[in-house]
């Protein structure tokens, strides 16, 4: 089979496609002949050595050459004992790059079964490889920020991938949801089903504000704004003897360490913390299928 591939880390010179022997599938698993696979910024973090470097991968039985790539889409090739799915099934699926048989971004890539979920009839497979992680990315911090109907969630880089999904499926549970996103992506994120609307730029911030002058009751940070996603009359969430007023619960997205939640009451100290223990994994949650992932992020 091809596959995208680096063995050493660094810029997008170092990427070669490769011919590799075919994956087999074991007990609990299935093989996926992929039709889609897309490219995150942590594909690119991973390929550079932001994330680990070599020895580090190493350690962690995971040798080149390395293959990127953390969802992807297609049809089930082959299964393994133990499984419903059969082949000819239309499926999407999310995979841990960091692992002996390396990522999504190959002809036919294995998995476990409880990283597989089924494509709905209706939706092309391009589309739905772009749901497991940025999709269940959104779900897993709304599961965690647990608003109800009526409440107001901000969202920052609402037009990319995790913002889109954070402002479709903040709108779907009954939340009035406040994005931001460049001024030429108003009419895209609109269609997601935003009602108010936020130029990003110098006054994003003061604009999400004054959109919620009582403070918004949560906040995706898909941009990654980090302490900075603040209003200047605000304390910084970098200062953690600080006092936190707004926003109530707030939920971003770190470059390299997965994600950070933030729930401080109004005048308590800032406390962030990782909903994610340190070797990456998430959270398993029955709910979700996708998040019953043996194998981590």
């Amino acid at each position: 089979m091809r596959a995208v591939t680096f063995s050493q880390l660094g810029g997008p010179e170092v990427l070669q496609v490769l011919e590799l022997p075919e994956p087999q599938p074991g007990p609990g698993e299935v093989r996926i002949r992929v039709a889609a696979a897309t490219v995150n910024p942590t594909d690119i973090s991973f390929r550079s050595g932001r994330q680990l470097t070599t020895a580090q991968l190493a350690e962690m039985g995971v040798r080149p050459p390395y293959i990127p790539g953390m969802e992807l889409a297609g049809v089930v090739d082959a299964v393994g004992a133990g499984t419903s799915w059969r082949t000819g099934d239309r499926v999407m699926a999310i995979v841990n790059p960091r692992r002996p048989g390396g990522g999504a971004q190959a002809e036919l890539v294995v998995v476990p079964v409880a990283s597989v979920a089924r494509v709905p009839e209706g939706i092309s497979l391009e589309a739905a490889a772009t749901l497991p992680m940025n999709g269940l990315t959104v779900r897993l911090a709304l599961d965690r920020l647990a608003l109800k109907p009526g409440q107001t969630l901000g969202v920052t880089g609402a037009a990319g991938a995790v913002g889109g999904y954070a402002v479709e499926l903040g709108v779907s549970e009954g939340l009035r949801v406040i994005a931001v996103a460049r001024p030429q992506d108003e009419a895209l994120v609109k269609r997601f089903g935003a009602k108010t609307f936020v130029p990003s730029g110098d006054g994003a911030i003061r604009g999400l504000y004054d959109a919620a002058p009582g403070g918004v009751d949560g906040l995706i940070d898909a941009a990654v704004l980090d302490a900075a996603v603040l209003p200047p009359a605000h304390p910084s969430a970098a200062s953690r003897s600080s006092r936190c007023e707004w926003p109530r619960t707030c939920t971003t997205r770190k470059r390299s360490t997965g994600w950070a939640i933030s729930s401080p009451k109004a005048g308590s100290p800032c406390a962030w913390r990782r909903p994610f223990r340190p070797s990456g994994r998430p959270t398993r949650s029955a709910k979700w299928p996708l998040a019953g992932l043996e194998d981590g992020w």
